[in-house]
C-alpha cells in the first residue's frame, strides 16, 4: 500500500492543477468548435484517486492494481472520478466511491 501523507495543502495544488487543465480544455474548444476535449484516462484517474485517499482516509494501492483502487478501514473500495452523469465499471468492487468534477473546475463533488 502507498503510505503517502495527504496534506490540505497537497489538495490546494491539486486543484489549482485541475483548474489550469480545464481553463486549457475550455481553450481548445473555442479554438475548435465541435471538438471536445475531455479530462479522462489515468490522469483523471489518478486526480480522483489522490483526492479520494485524502477525503476519505484511503490507503491507495499500486496503480493499475486490478478491481480495487485502494483500501479504508477493512474495506476495499474501487474509486471513479467523471465530469459525465454515468460511470462504467467492468468489475464489482466491494465498495465504490464516485467523485464529480464539475467541468468549471469550481466544484468536486464526493459522496
Amino acid at each position: 500500500m502507498n503510505k503517502l501523507t495527504y496534506t490540505s495543502e497537497k489538495m490546494d495544488l491539486v486543484k489549482q492543477q485541475i483548474q489550469k487543465l480545464i481553463d486549457i480544455v475550455k481553450e481548445l474548444e473555442a479554438q475548435f468548435p465541435g471538438r471536445h476535449f475531455t479530462l479522462d484516462g489515468h490522469l483523471v484517474g489518478s486526480l480522483g484517486e489522490v483526492m479520494a485517499a485524502y477525503y476519505y482516509g484511503i490507503e491507495l494501492f499500486t496503480a493499475s492494481t486490478e478491481i480495487h483502487d485502494g483500501e479504508v478501514e477493512g474495506k476495499k473500495v474501487q474509486i471513479k472520478i467523471s465530469q459525465q452523469d454515468n460511470i462504467i465499471i467492468n468489475h464489482k468492487p466491494d465498495y465504490l466511491i464516485v467523485l464529480y468534477l464539475n467541468k468549471n473546475g469550481n466544484k468536486l463533488s464526493h459522496g
